[in-house]
């Protein structure tokens, strides 16, 4: 990674210095008088983000940050004077419903050079995609993205003091820049409406078959993870069309009939799933710290919580009997499969060496568990619970290890913008569809009847520059 500087009178362009790195994040940033320059660095894959500096006067390039190898790490630097700079410390991390990185908590702090030393000044809970400096007023700002899916602007003093300027649900703000000559905050604005596609497939073809994927609902919010009944004639989704997460139903057989489940106005909802009789919707709730597994009865409209916990819960699946549910449960130690009797209503451990996102397959009578390892390519299987794991597909065939699903003939699974296909026997692997760089793919979803894959993919990619005036501040 090299870091160059273009001199703006003659367009020369002088390399300043030149290191080994696995990845960088964030804009680069001058001190006020231009002595240091510094931007945040992953310097191996297995290293957390550091805020590496440049001395001009030294010309040595050396980090000063040193976060805790088990935090995400440190990014956005910005100088407040010439020996002191203010960053971001991403101390817990998830992925979010597009399965990208989301911070769970992240912390402002402010760093003396001369002495070491790091006060706290502000802790999110949240993604904190941006920061900006007032050195007239000597205030920062800095966007949060936190957990009801609200991006909010805040203004806070090195005190610690904070001032809510503005906030919006379901947008996504990043790259914030404080113009002092107009007093105004810029920042991108993104917005990436997800729209359920249908995929016509035939898993006997062999080779490539690119098949354009057709648009269901296009509509202009964020419509995501279907599931279906068992017949097939009832279907549920979740969307943000009403300006909160919620539970749909779709009716494919009622000229494609919408109907609004659920008003809970405010939690992030994940995972919803259909029971095998289409009697009950399974989901995922995320409110104020707190994880849940909850059931809506689709006759009464009742919700009930099934089990709850500080530790994350994911990827709740039925079992074909509908009598019992699978869910992902975070012990402290890491993601492992939890099974749930629904007569008994005691969860008991399934997997001990890992389980991630977990799906039955039904083959000649007999269910078999297929389930991922959170982190990990290839994708494991159990006749029984009490079996020895098996393993279904290679890491070196399957390497995602959330957006998949499991069928008769295979397994489809997506992988780097692309949705590949494998039969069981691994004798049959090939591309089903590729759509662009900035498609997020996620759950991906079979049909009952296999005939068709559905998939929630962005149908556009909005972004916007805007301006936030702010009023004076005192002096």
């Amino acid at each position: 990674l090299s870091w160059k500087t273009i001199d703006l009178k003659d367009g020369e362009e002088k390399t300043i210095t030149t290191m080994k790195a696995y990845r960088h994040t964030g804009t680069m940033h001058w001190s006020p008088e231009g002595r240091y320059l510094a931007k945040s660095i992953k310097p191996t894959l297995e290293s957390p983000f550091v805020i590496m500096a440049y001395d001009f006067h030294t010309q040595q390039t050396t980090p000063i940050t040193s976060p805790n190898p088990s935090f995400f790490g440190d990014a956005y630097p910005i100088f407040i004077n010439e020996q002191q700079l203010v960053f971001i410390r991403f101390e817990k991390t998830r992925t979010s419903k597009v399965n990208r990185f989301q911070a769970e908590q992240g912390t402002i702090y402010l760093k003396d050079l001369a002495s070491g030393k790091l006060k706290v000044i502000r802790q999110f809970e949240g993604t904190i995609s941006g920061l900006s400096w007032d050195s007239h007023s000597e205030r920062l700002f800095c966007l949060v993205r936190e957990e009801d899916q609200q991006t909010s602007v805040y203004e806070l003093c090195l005190s610690g003091t904070a001032k809510l300027l503005k906030e919006e649900r379901n947008v996504w703000r990043r790259n914030l820049t404080y113009n002092d000559a107009t007093k105004t905050l810029l920042f991108e604005r993104w917005e990436m409406p997800l729209d359920l596609q249908r995929i016509p497939i035939d898993t006997k073809e062999k080779g490539l078959a690119n098949r354009q994927g057709i648009p269901e609902l296009n509509s202009s919010h964020w419509d995501w993870g279907i599931s279906f009944a068992r017949e097939g004639n009832l279907a549920s989704f979740i969307s943000d069309r009403s300006g909160w997460d919620e539970l749909y139903a779709w009716h494919p057989q009622q000229s494609g009939r919408i109907q609004q489940l659920t008003k809970l106005r405010g939690p992030t909802v994940l995972y919803a799933q259909l029971s095998p009789d289409g009697s009950k919707l399974l989901f995922q709730q995320y409110w104020q710290k707190s994880y849940s597994l909850q059931w809506l009865d689709l006759s009464t409209g009742s919700i009930t919580t099934l089990v709850s916990s500080g530790q994350a819960i994911s990827y709740p699946t039925w079992h074909p009997n509908g009598q019992e549910i699978l869910y992902s449960h975070h012990t402290g130690q890491g993601y492992e499969l939890f099974s749930l009797n629904l007569s008994q209503k005691q969860p008991r451990q399934i997997t001990t060496d890992g389980g991630y996102k977990s799906q039955f397959s039904v083959k000649d009578g007999r269910p078999t568990l297929f389930y991922s390892k959170f982190g990990q390519a290839g994708i494991y299987q159990k006749h029984t619970y009490a079996a020895k794991e098996e393993i279904a597909f290679p890491d070196s065939a399957v390497q995602n290890y959330s957006s998949w699903t499991i069928g008769e003939a295979g397994i489809f699974f997506c992988q780097d913008y692309t949705i590949h296909f494998i039969s069981h026997d691994l004798s049959n692997r090939r591309q089903v569809n590729r759509y662009s760089s900035y498609s997020h793919l996620t759950e991906l979803v079979l049909s009952p009847e296999e005939a068709e894959l559905f998939i929630s993919i962005p149908h556009a990619l909005n972004i916007d520059v805007e301006e936030l005036a702010l009023h004076p501040h005192p002096e």
